[in-house]
């Protein structure tokens, strides 16, 4: 697995764990149940920031990656290209493993 797809995947980790512990209100509840559904909502600019073309690029081949691997599953919606992205358990597996590599490099 390359940097750019460790990156993608625990900040879709990240973001599915912040889903997960949110305290739907009435505001935003189907909005939080859609994401506890489908994943957190997609977008390259607030996941990762302004990117050049070569930047979005590597993003995109690694989500493509990650989708052959299985480790990730998406969702359009609309005229959006990918609106939400959810981990699958081997994705999950593979986030904790390498969270345990990254644990036993740091001590």
């Amino acid at each position: 697995m390359n940097e750019t797809e460790k990156l993608f995947l625990r900040e879709l980790a990240k973001r599915t764990e912040r889903v997960e512990r949110e305290r739907p209100s009435l505001l935003v509840s189907a909005a939080i149940r859609r994401q506890r559904k489908y994943g957190p909502d997609f977008s390259r600019r607030d996941w990762f920031g302004p990117s050049d073309e070569n930047r979005r690029q590597r993003i995109t081949r690694a989500m493509q990656s990650l989708i052959a691997k299985k480790l990730i599953t998406t969702r359009v919606a609309g005229q959006r290209r990918t609106s939400n992205i959810r981990i699958t358990d081997a994705g999950r597996l593979a986030v904790s493993q390498l969270n345990e590599k990254s644990n036993a490099e740091n001590h």
